[in-house]
This record gives structure tokens, sequence and C-alpha cells, in this order.
């Protein structure tokens, strides 16, 4: 049969049927290198669209446009287009984070990382700060070097993370979130040390309890009842 026969599935899949699997697994690394470097321009792109709306306005309802325009682009949810925006904008003063990006050597969830990890911090102190975790962020995962950024972060403004602390603790909070079939989600932000205490106490609690008599409910029930 000639090509217009072949559905577009076949077609890809008959395009590695003469790779070995190692092949295979250096086209999919291949592949995701590419994907960081669209992901790159794609951001590159939102920050120049937010930048010329800045330098045009200091109105906040005209600025809002650039998550709108960003959403309607990109066919996302408005909250979602600002997160992006948010993202894109702060990856901006990070060159050498969006370069890696660029270049392929690190995914869009590292990047992400260093750019909300390092927001807090002027820009000189992110700075060094960025050239410190990008040293060998291509051999982390994305949740080991969530946890170098933070202590990199710490180490150099121990009273800005001392601050930040403390106004986290300020927003503690508990809400009430519906999901679906009927069941629903109530969720604590509390400070880390009361919070696992409020967690051992109903372990032990669900412990005691699934030692009585004819209970036949989970641990994990247990604890939520």
């Amino acid at each position: 049969r000639g090509m217009a026969d072949v559905g577009p599935r076949t077609r890809i899949d008959r395009m590695f049927e003469s790779v070995s699997e190692s092949g295979l697994v250096d086209l999919l690394a291949a592949a995701a290198r590419e994907v960081s470097r669209l992901q790159a321009r794609q951001l590159a792109l939102i920050a120049e669209v937010a930048a010329r709306h800045q330098a045009r306005t200091v109105d906040e309802i005209d600025r809002s446009w650039v998550r709108e325009d960003v959403a309607c682009a990109l066919r996302i949810p408005s909250q979602t287009a600002g997160d992006l925006v948010s993202f894109a904008v702060e990856l901006r003063r990070l060159p050498a984070t969006a370069a890696a990006l660029a270049s392929g050597s690190i995914t869009w969830a590292h990047a992400r990382v260093i750019a909300e990890g390092l927001c807090p911090l002027p820009d000189g102190d992110a700075s060094v700060v960025e050239r410190q975790v990008l040293a060998d962020a291509a051999l982390l995962t994305a949740a080991s070097l969530r946890r170098r950024v933070r202590r990199a972060v710490a180490a150099a403004r121990p009273q800005s993370e001392q601050l930040a602390h403390e106004q986290a603790v300020i927003d503690r909070d508990v809400t009430y979130i519906p999901l679906a079939h009927g069941i629903a989600e109530v969720r604590a932000v509390l400070d880390a040390v009361a919070a696992r205490r409020a967690f051992d106490t109903l372990c032990d609690a669900a412990r005691r309890q699934a030692a009585a008599a004819g209970e036949t409910r989970t641990r994990a029930q247990l604890r939520a009842d």
C-alpha cells in the first residue's frame, strides 16, 4: 500500500521498527530535550508579551489582558495562564536557567523549581544561588533539586527564610474542598511541627482502634474516621 493508505498511528509505529530498545531510549531522551527547547521558546514569548504590556501601562486591569491573551492562545484557563505568565516573567531574570532549559539540559519541572525557589531573593542573591543549583541540576530529579534549592536559599538569606516561615504560619488555614462521588477533602496548612503532632495523634488513635475486637477498617479509614 502507499503511504496515503497507512493511518498516522501506523506510520509512527513503523518509524521505530528497526530501532533497538536502547536506541528507543536514546530517542526518548532526545525528544525530551527538544520538548524543553520548545518550552523555553514558549516561555520567552510569554515573557516578551508581558514585558510589552508592562511598558505600555501601569493599569492593573489592562495588564490582566496578558493573562487573557495567553489563555486564548494556548487554550487554557485564565488562572493557569496567570501562573504561566508569572513563571515566564520570573524565568526572564534567571538567564542561566532559561539557557539551560533552551539547551535541553534541564526540564520544565527543573526550571520551575528554580524559578519558584529563587522568587523571594533579590537579583544579586538569586544570581549567586542560581549558579550553585544549576551546577548539577541536570543530574537530579525535580524533587531532589527542590530540596537543594531550599537549602541554598536558606543559606543565602537566613533572615528572609525565617520571615517567610513566620508569614506562612500567619497564613495557616483549614479549607473544605468538595470532590466527586459525594466526598470532600478537608485540607489543613499548618506549622510543620503542629501538623506532625496532629498527624501522629491520628495515627496513634487509629492504631489503638485497629486492635479492637471486630474492627475491620483499614488504618487509613480509621485515621479519616
